[in-house]
């Protein structure tokens, strides 16, 4: 039975949090339309934000929904769910973690950029009843171990097939059995992503400590396993990338940690990638990430490139971006306008008017005169796709019969009126495809990432505008919220909010203090992403000749010119290697002048036939410590092959390089370091070129100095005191005869070991394989996506493996089998036709 003695409880305890004086008006008077359809509200973006909000009171789930529900026909439902509380999706009562998220996080994103207008219109409170629920259905779906990682996520709960089989309140299906959960302990990244998006903003918003803890957790969980969960995961079976909630949920991380991290996976947003749309929804949300990227950065080029496109092509008629849900995507598309237009000193656009106009096509103002928000004006639709509210019941759990027989008007089963609840809208640009029945789910759906692009709309016009009043009363089944009772008669709030934030003050610093050029590089065709067309038509430019629609950003490097290095810099970012623009001119290595000791160390190298020597030596430190490189200062007449060592697998993105006057040096890769521990010696090997060696000739390899230091400029030095190097046995390989190799060592009294060993070498017949030179990715092809397989080897992001490594040595002019940037250029001109044959054998 419903319990309706629950509104007059929360009212009462409302209206003690606000004191109501006839003096203090804080809400503008309305400025209503001057034609002859004024009273359609369509200006009254005061009450449209406060209407919006009270679907999500329809759709609440729990034990505590009669009490906390302000319609007084709903009561509580779900209760036999391993999680109790949160909303169901729709008219469905799916509780589907991937919209409930998205919607959470979009609601959060309003209130941090509008909490002054959810303060003036008195709508805080109401939002904060509704934020407190979502991040506490996330906090309550997610398990922590004792050091805070994410074991288990809850990411849905209720089963698609039982769910659609029934059309009947919620209240009656938990007697249905409808209570499934479904969780993983690896995977759903998609929605921990969006889950840790959410918790932030709150964080961020109201200073709740708990919920960043969470959202670090769940942050860190989608990061880990990047992957999307398909088992009962409703809207998902199409949506294979959650890099973009990922990159979305990192924007949000950053503003309330401030950590550069989360700002380098925030600026990812442009790898994401979507079969359907790039417009801002559940299923991409790249769009919004590159928002709050641009609000850090100031570069609103990206953004204000593609809404251009929609705006343009959508100046006189009503904007659809699918036939399924338009007024969703709509209003979506009128948030993202709306906070460009905030940043119109940044962003240098104003998209105001155009979303005036899209938003009084879905008040009424449009060729059916239909407004698609229930009860908001004498043109609203009466029968939204809507269980609860169309009050049938089932007593037989008869599936769709009740649904079957009846007609689609709430008229004639007695339905509710589902305050603020946006439709779906009509199938086209024209209205008329609209159908005012129920039965009609295209026309009619309701959801809660449906709901949320009005709210968002409506803050963000209100925002602008500054028109419109909140009212007092909505209707007979509907507990309005003590603060909008309060400001629409006449009132002020003193206890809206109680916690304050720390952050949104440093992010507000932060946007107008950085200045980022407005050229998006890398764009070259100008369609507000960069991507693999990109590269294509910048290759076509070097290549043929052929004209580019923006020069400008096609020059990557800044250099003035646009050339085969462009295309280069370009392949290194489309494989996560590095930033763009890259102004970065020598990234040749500037070590620091810290000696760790000069040495005399001395190798003799005796004669053993074609083939390599060997020589081992180690690095060691009495105590712990982080190098970013070691250089060795070597004298020898054969030349240095390789460096070889499994240590540098221990230290995570080391590298090494092998100069042509055979000095070399080991590397971190700029973000981990050269780790050398306490009491752990590291091995290296040097593999020298013996090929040219007589049987009776003897040479000498002379270590004379090793510097320690960093790899860029920007990296203090670290010290050094206590390290040493010493030297170990040197081996040959590759003879067809037992040798002696005897080693002399003479050194400072740094080292002081002599060693002499004598070595057995046995010969080995291998079958060299096929090699396709530039192939590295082995599919037959030698193309740029190559290339980006090599930067991203060499950037330590993938492996290779040996049959790719030979197939990578596109540049054999140094006689080396290392893999460097003069592979990645000998490939990137065979691909352009600069050159005709890999690999390069002679050096220019």
């Amino acid at each position: 039975m419903m319990k309706l003695k629950k509104k007059v409880h929360r009212l009462v305890a409302g209206i003690a949090a606000v004191v109501v004086t006839a003096a203090a008006v804080t809400v503008s008077v309305p400025t209503l339309t001057t034609n002859a359809d004024s009273d359609l509200g369509l200006d009254n973006y005061a009450k449209l934000l406060q209407y919006s909000l009270y679907f999500y009171d329809a759709n609440m789930c729990g034990d505590d929904v009669g009490e906390s529900s302000a319609f007084s026909w709903r009561d509580d439902c779900h209760t036999g769910n391993v999680v109790s509380g949160g909303f169901h999706d729709a008219g469905d009562h799916i509780q589907c973690g991937l919209t409930t998220g998205f919607t959470a996080s979009t609601m959060g994103w309003m209130y941090y950029e509008y909490g002054e207008q959810f303060d003036k219109t008195g709508t805080t409170q109401h939002y904060r009843v509704l934020m407190d629920r979502f991040c506490k259905l996330f906090k309550d779906s997610t398990t922590l171990s004792s050091d805070g990682e994410v074991t288990s996520l809850v990411y849905e709960m209720g089963d698609d097939g039982k769910d659609h089989s029934q059309w009947m309140p919620p209240e009656q299906m938990d007697s249905f059995g409808n209570d499934e959960t479904y969780s993983t302990a690896s995977g759903a990244s998609n929605v921990a992503a969006q889950y840790a998006a959410a918790l932030a903003q709150n964080y961020i918003n109201f200073g709740n400590e708990e919920d960043l803890k969470y959202a670090t957790a769940l942050y860190n969980f989608a990061t880990k396993y990047r992957k999307v969960t398909y088992e009962q995961s409703t809207y998902s079976e199409q949506f294979e990338n959650c890099q973009d909630d990922i990159s979305w949920a990192a924007g949000w991380m950053y503003l309330a940690t401030q950590e550069d991290s989360y700002l380098q996976e925030n600026a990812k947003y442009t790898s994401c990638s979507s079969n359907w749309t790039d417009d801002y929804f559940y299923g991409n949300v790249k769009l919004g990430a590159a928002i709050i990227n641009a609000e850090i950065t100031g570069n609103w080029s990206y953004i204000t490139n593609y809404i251009d496109q929609k705006v343009n092509a959508n100046q006189n008629q009503y904007y659809v971006m699918n036939s399924w849900g338009s007024a969703r995507h709509n209003t979506l598309m009128q948030i993202c306008a709306m906070v460009t237009t905030k940043y119109q000193e940044q962003s240098g656009k104003d998209y105001s008017e155009w979303c005036k106009k899209q938003m009084n096509m879905i008040l009424g103002d449009n060729n059916a005169n239909v407004c698609l928000v229930v009860g908001y004006n004498e043109r609203s639709a009466t029968s939204p796709h809507h269980r609860a509210a169309s009050n049938l019941k089932s007593g037989s759990f008869d599936g769709w019969s009740a649904f079957n027989n009846w007609n689609g008007d709430y008229a004639s089963s007695g339905g509710h009126v589902l305050y603020g609840a946006l439709c779906g809208g009509p199938g086209n640009t024209d209205f008329t495809t609209y159908q005012h029945s129920a039965k009609d789910a295209t026309s009619n759906e309701v959801a809660l990432d449906y709901q949320v692009g009005l709210v968002g709309a409506a803050a963000g016009l209100y925002a602008y505008y500054n028109t419109g009043s909140v009212v007092a009363e909505i209707g007979d089944e509907v507990t309005v919220y003590p603060d909008e009772v309060a400001v629409a008669n006449g009132g002020t709030i003193t206890t809206t909010t109680t916690e304050t934030t720390t952050t949104t003050t440093t992010t507000e610093t932060t946007t107008t203090t950085t200045t980022t050029p407005a050229i998006l590089y890398g764009d070259v065709n100008g369609d507000g992403w960069i991507d693999d067309t990109d590269a294509n038509d910048l290759m076509n430019y070097v290549m043929f000749g052929v004209g580019l629609d923006n020069m400008e950003a096609a020059d990557v490097n800044v250099d003035g010119a646009v050339d085969i290095f462009d295309v280069m810099i370009l392949s290194r970012y489309l494989a996560g290697v590095i930033e763009l623009p890259c102004t970065d001119k020598d990234e040749t290595w500037d070590p620091a002048t810290i000696s760790i000791a000069p040495l005399q160390t001395e190798y003799t190298v005796a004669a053993d036939n074609d083939g390599t020597a060997r020589l081992d030596f180690y690095v060691s430190a009495e105590e712990a410590v982080d190098i970013y490189a070691l250089s060795f200062d070597v004298t020898t007449d054969l030349p240095i092959l390789d460096i070889d060592s499994s240590d540098l697998s221990y230290n995570v993105g080391a590298w090494k390089e092998v100069y042509p006057d055979n000095s070399f040096a080991l590397f971190s890769n700029g973000i981990s370091k050269l780790q050398i521990p306490t009491e752990k010696e590291l091995l290296f090997t040097l593999i020298v070129d013996t090929s040219s060696m007589r049987t009776y000739d003897s040479y000498t390899i002379q270590i004379e100095n090793v510097v320690a230091g960093n790899q860029y400029a920007q990296q203090a030095p670290v010290e050094t005191t206590g390290m040493k190097l010493y030297l170990a046995k040197a081996t040959t390989s590759q003879t067809t005869t037992t040798t002696t190799t005897t080693t002399t060592t003479t050194t400072t009294t740094e080292v002081s070991t002599t060693t002499e060993t004598e070595t057995t070498v046995s010969t080995e017949t291998t079958i060299s394989p096929t090699i396709i030179y530039g192939d590295v990715n082995t599919d037959g092809v030698v193309d740029l996506r190559d290339s980006i397989v090599l930067n991203k080897y060499l950037a330590n992001i993938q492996e290779l493996t040996d049959q790719q490594k030979l197939s990578a040595n596109c540049y054999t002019a140094d006689a080396t089998p290392n893999i460097d940037e003069n592979d990645v250029d000998a490939l990137v001109q065979f691909v352009i036709l600069k050159i005709k044959v890999l690999p390069v054998t002679v050096a220019e």
